[in-house]
Parts: structure tokens; sequence; C-alpha cells
């Protein structure tokens, strides 16, 4: 995470700079969601500990469990007042290579 935050940011566009601390708190909340839910490998002490302590992200979390929200990348994607022509944000896509990897 430092090194996607002290990272250069010229010649990036200003959303470019976040990208990568995105990506990184994305595979971070799946990655945590997946330990509780799917292998069921951590405590619910522990998986309350990690959301309640902002290590991951809650919103996420809380849209993913939702039917059809599985390939959202960030919660900010959904929401069209955020852009400049009322859109949904492409970024799902752009990182949809990058985290299968």
């Amino acid at each position: 995470m430092r090194k996607a935050e002290t990272e250069p940011q010229e010649r990036k566009r200003k959303v470019e700079s976040l990208w990568s601390i995105f990506r990184i708190r994305h595979q971070k909340t799946c990655f945590i969601l997946d330990l509780f839910y799917k292998w069921k490998a951590i405590s619910r002490e522990l998986y309350e500990y990690c959301t309640a302590e902002c290590s991951v992200d809650r919103n996420l979390m809380a849209k993913w469990k939702k039917q059809g929200y599985k390939s959202l990348y960030y919660p900010r994607c959904i929401q069209t007042r955020n852009t400049n022509f009322g859109t949904n944000c492409i970024c799902q896509w752009k990182w949809a290579g990058s985290l299968s990897t």
C-alpha cells in the first residue's frame, strides 16, 4: 500500500493516481470476505475486527453480498452523480484483467 501511495503521479490523470490504491483495497477486501464466507478460515470476531478497523471496505462487502454485484470493484463505480455525463465508471473493465492474474 505504501508503494502505491508513494509512486510518482506525474503523467497521470487525477483519477488514475488512485487506481492502484483502489485495486489493493479491493484485493484485501476480497481476501477477507473469502476467508470468512468461502473458506471459513477466520472467526466472526476476527472478521468483525477487520471491518471495524477499516482495513477492508464495508460498503463493497455489502454490495458483493447482493446478487449481480460480485464483479464490482469499487462502490463509487455505480454512482452516476460523480461522473461528468451521468454514467457509470469504467474502472471495473480496466481492472478486470489485472485482478485475475
